[in-house]
């Protein structure tokens, strides 16, 4: 049998975009051999309207030739000709072929690739004997396949909430392929199909209803993509294939954000998804169900399916190819050690576990007795036969924060950037996939993983544990002792061979070092240019070096063996003569102080500097000194990590003067941070080192430390952790910081408390606040009345809130400074905020104008969050005023702006952006029914604006004016995840916008043509 043709069509934009591209687009075609080839499509009117009258039933044979024609016209320049050739011979030998386009531009999953013409007959793709379009988005997996293979099984939905559909006959065809193998949900809507795919693992679901504007039309109300990718997201390893006997469902308007409802899917990771992409005939439906028979690969359903109708119904397929089975996603925090000796033992006894890992296995020993290096080593040799590896640094009593983090790497589980970290650790758990290894590394509170380890217990999660602990309970012990003789002396010395009295030096130093893995590994290091005898003869000078005993008079060390003398060797060889040498002591001394993730190198030089002063070049030479002596390693980046053993003995050689200088060097790499949002939200990383300044904050110390808190307490607040945030205001307020630290402070918890939904407590500590940041000067001050004012709103007061703002403006009012510029559009921008909460949309468009041009004097740029912010608070009140034209146009900028700065349309700010985009109407036309609103998917989200605050509104009412109430936001300027709060008590006016009164207008005319029709038909 001839083997398969597979054509590829890899298309990306030229420029990066999103939603509705206009006029003449450029894009590229890339091919494995990296050659790269333009190409362009025109989006214009004519294009448009042909898109939209494909979806129209029956469209005519002579616009499909003409949107064919086009498509091949668009890939000419790419090399489409010779690849049509090929297709041709492929064809006439009796090859299968595979045309497998893969776009990253979502507009083009709009286009019917099926349709394009092939020359010269002129025949649509999708009418070649052997030939199937397969359509997929880049990075999209195959989910994994369950653990044992699964018999087929058939689960039929139907419903006719938007009218009749052939059931009976679309049952019938099914039946004689799938017998009792079938189940059939009638009435389905979206809760019964969910728990109907909880009761019982299906390969194949057929979807029988009526499309409506990229939405399924089911009992109960719409089903649109995301909510369909929700509730399908639990049954990607079952499910083989989906099927939409739907019309439309894989169209989508060009500009959506959220794609169809079989790219939601495919997206997920579904092995195969066949969906019509235009209106489907009853034919069409029945051929397909007939078409789907057990274990047929889905190109043979699609082409059995094409066979079958009457009429020509376009049918997309979107494969997601197998996942790789190199190695599992991980996100170990470590390259594999190429020094890693021995532990053949341990190694054995965790693969046996690992077999049937019926209770989570711990790694025990004393500290630098290797377990970290045992685990990593068991991890890095297991990532082909695992699913996912999740490392987590559990030291501490709460592993939230650890496990939150998985949701990023390896997850990757895009969940909105400020969700709260307990949801963001709990949806990790949930998606860690079975057959996964999760090692919790540095257990020293036994109680810690247990909460969260419950939740895995019937997931089939190993779990893997270092630990210095004996209590450890209901674990599956692996002791890790000291090295071998043997294996120690390979380490130490590399494999290399040695006269023998080195080679009696290099076992005695063995001895010396208790044959323990971190104190030897740090030996090589010291002797990577020297002779065993060296090292031997300075640790014999000054003693016998007693490493297991306690360190005395310094508890921090625990219990392990101590490595203080160790290391004080490996600091001696430091000469305080020798600048290169002064400059590695003071950032060893400051390095302790920083947190447990890799140093950031800024502001450790410059805390090193202001311990000591020293010239940058010593510095770079010195961080290069500390790394040959092993006090400080490299990470998988090359990023300057430092061992918490290390770390302790650091600070216990560093004291007060060097914890000092990491105070004020991380407040002046954070000292320009402020309310900027994009700054605050940048600081993720360096989270864990604002943490470990905080943590350590005492009485004494430069002013300037408590920056660090207010900064710390600002980023968890635009994380999403609203009560974490509330709680290092507390802590640092406690410490008596200085009046003006102290108000910043306080002002940073009032706007806790309004989030919280206390908006009395607000008020009165952002009173209090303005008094005390009044030696800060008018800017700082504007600013806090500007947040009373919006608490004032909180309370419903709006005449007391106008007032707030009032004063806010005056006081910035003439000023040109950068500062009270951007104090000035926050302001501008809430005033504009308070009038259309009022029903003055004329008054808020005029503010939030402003507001941006404000912006744009203050930063010097169009491209800024803040900006593009008010920018779509402008379009969205330009739309709600009549003018979808010019809104479209404003909201344009914003999307771009923001897609820039942030970089993926997925980012809530930017989606939130292109459904304010997709909820206007189309451009091509009113006569056509508008979709939805895409913005079900960020009805979740809060988009708050500029500086500090900005208050989510409602949504307009689409029917009566009735009572409105503002919503409470997070007060950062970044997207959140919206919280619940009490209503205020005093209710604004809405009003009924004009896009209310156009669709009632359209549907009234509707109503009166289906009325004069219905007569006439009655009368004869």
């Amino acid at each position: 049998m001839l083997e398969p043709l597979c054509i590829s069509l890899h298309l990306a934009p030229a420029t990066p975009s999103a939603g509705l591209p206009s006029g003449e687009t450029a894009y590229l075609r890339l091919s494995d051999d990296a050659r790269v080839r333009p190409l362009r499509f025109c989006w214009d009117r004519a294009a448009l309207e042909e898109l939209a009258a494909l979806q129209r039933p029956d469209p005519p044979g002579e616009l499909r030739r003409r949107v064919g024609d086009r498509l091949r016209s668009a890939l000419d320049p790419a090399g489409w000709p010779a690849d049509e050739a090929t297709l041709k011979d492929a064809v006439a030998a009796g090859r299968t072929v595979i045309i497998d386009l893969m776009a990253s531009a979502p507009e083009l999953y709009a286009l019917p690739w099926p349709l394009m013409t092939v020359l010269p007959e002129g025949r649509p793709l999708a009418a070649l004997p052997g030939v199937t379009v397969q359509l997929r988005w880049p990075d999209v997996r195959g989910a994994p396949p369950p653990p044992a293979p699964l018999s087929p099984s058939l689960l039929l939905a139907w419903s006719a909430a938007g009218g009749g559909v052939p059931h009976e006959a679309v049952q019938q065809a099914l039946s004689g392929h799938w017998g009792a193998a079938m189940a059939v949900l009638p009435g389905a809507s979206a809760g019964a199909l969910a728990e109907r795919l909880a009761g019982g693992a299906f390969t194949h679901l057929l979807l029988l209803a009526h499309g409506e504007g990229g939405a399924l039309a089911l009992d109960g109300g719409a089903l649109p993509p995301d909510v369909l990718a929700e509730l399908l997201s639990p049954h990607r390893a079952t499910l083989d294939l989906l099927a939409f006997a739907a019309c439309g469902g894989a169209s989508q308007r060009p500009g959506s954000a959220l794609g169809s409802l079989a790219l939601a899917a495919h997206r997920l990771g579904l092995r195969a998804v066949i969906a019509p992409m235009g209106a489907l005939s009853v034919q069409g439906a029945v051929a397909l169900s007939a078409a789907l028979a057990p274990r047929l690969a889905p190109a043979r359903v699609l082409g059995a399916a094409r066979r079958g109708p009457t009429r020509p119904d376009t049918l997309a397929l979107l494969v997601a190819p197998p996942p790789p089975q190199d190695v599992a996603a991980h996100n170990l925090p470590y390259p594999r050690n190429r020094d890693f000796v021995g532990r053949s033992a341990e190694l054995e006894a965790l693969t046996a576990w690992l077999a049937r890992p019926d209770r989570p296995a711990a790694l025990i020993g004393l500290g630098g007795t290797g377990k970290t290096q045992l685990a990593l080593e068991f991890a890095w040799r297991r990532l082909e036969a695992l699913r996912t590896v999740a490392w987590v640094d559990a030291s501490g009593a709460d592993l939230t924060l650890g496990l939150a983090a998985l949701a990023d790497a390896p997850l990757r589980l895009d969940l909105p950037p400020a969700a709260d970290a307990r949801l963001r650790a709990e949806a990790a758990c949930n998606a860690l996939p079975a057959g996964s290894l999760l090692i919790l590394d540095n257990v020293d509170h036994p109680a810690a993983p247990w909460p969260w380890l419950t939740r895995l217990e019937s997931s089939r999660i190993a779990v893997l544990m270092t630990s210095r602990r004996e209590d450890l309970d209901g674990v599956q012990r692996v002791d890790v002792d000291v090295l071998p003789r043997a294996h120690a002396l390979a380490l130490l010395t590399g494999g290399r061979d040695l006269d023998p009295a080195e080679a009696e030096a290099a076992d005695q130093l063995c001895a010396r070092l208790g044959d323990l893995a971190l104190a030897v590994s740090v030996a090589r290091r010291m002797l990577r240019h020297r002779p065993p005898s060296w090292l031997l003869e300075r640790l014999e000078r000054r003693g016998t070096l007693p490493f297991f005993e306690r360190a005395e008079g310094d508890p921090r060390f625990g219990k392990h063996p101590s490595l203080v003398r160790l290391f004080e060797e490996s600091a001696r060889q430091l000469d305080p003569g020798d600048p290169v040498d002064r400059a590695a002591t003071d950032l060893l001394a400051v390095g302790g102080f920083f947190g447990a993730a890799p140093l950031p190198e800024a502001p450790l030089l410059d805390a090193a500097v202001r311990l000591g002063g020293h010239d940058p070049l010593d510095l770079e030479d010195g961080l290069d000194r500390l790394l040959n002596l092993g006090l400080v390693d490299a990470d998988e980046q090359g990023r300057p990590a430092m061992h918490r053993l290390v770390a302790a003995f650091a600070r216990a050689r560093g004291q007060d003067p060097a914890q000092h200088a990491v105070e004020a060097a991380l407040a002046a790499w954070v000292g320009g941070t402020g309310t900027d949002a994009n700054r605050l939200i940048a600081l993720r990383g360096a989270r864990p080192h604002l943490q470990a300044v905080h943590d350590r904050l005492g009485a004494e110390g430069p002013p300037e430390r408590f920056d660090v808190s207010l900064v710390l307490a600002r980023h968890l607040y635009i994380e999403g952790r609203v009560e974490d945030s509330q709680r290092i205001c507390a802590q640092a307020s406690a410490l008596s910081p200085p009046p003006e630290a102290a108000g910043l402070l306080l002002r940073q918890l009032g706007v806790v408390q309004h989030t919280l939904g206390d908006d009395a407590a607000a008020a009165q500590s952002l009173r209090v606040a303005s008094a005390l940041v009044e030696p800060l000067g008018p800017v700082e001050v504007a600013g806090t009345l500007r947040l009373l004012g919006v608490a004032e709103r909180g309370r419903g007061d709006l005449t007391a809130a106008r007032y707030r703002v009032g004063q806010a403006l005056a006081l910035v009012s003439g000023r040109r400074d950068t500062e009270a510029l951007r104090c000035r559009a926050a302001t501008l921008h809430e005033l504009g905020q308070l009038n259309r909460a009022e029903g003055d949309l004329a008054a808020a468009a005029r503010d939030l104008q402003e507001a941006v041009a404000t912006w744009a004097e203050a930063v010097g740029t169009r491209r800024h969050v803040e900006l593009a912010m008010s920018l779509r608070w402008l379009g969205v009140v330009t739309a709600e005023s009549g003018d979808p034209a010019r809104a479209s146009a404003i909201l344009t900028e914003a999307r771009d702006t923001l897609l820039g700065l942030l970089g993926s349309p997925e980012h809530p700010m930017v989606a939130a952006t292109l459904n304010a985009l997709a909820a206007l109407p189309p451009p091509w036309g009113s006569n056509l029914p508008i979709p939805p609103p895409e913005q079900r998917e960020l009805d979740r989200f809060v988009s708050v604006g500029p500086a500090d605050m900005e208050a989510r509104q409602p949504p307009r009412p689409s029917g009566p004016p009735g009572p409105s109430i503002p919503e409470r936001s997070m007060i950062p300027a970044v997207t959140g995840v919206d919280m619940p709060h009490p209503p205020p008590p005093a209710p604004e006016p809405a009003l009924l916008h004009m896009e209310t009164r156009w669709h009632g207008a359209l549907v009234l005319v509707l109503a009166l043509v289906v009325a004069g029709v219905a007569l006439a038909l009655w009368l004869r």
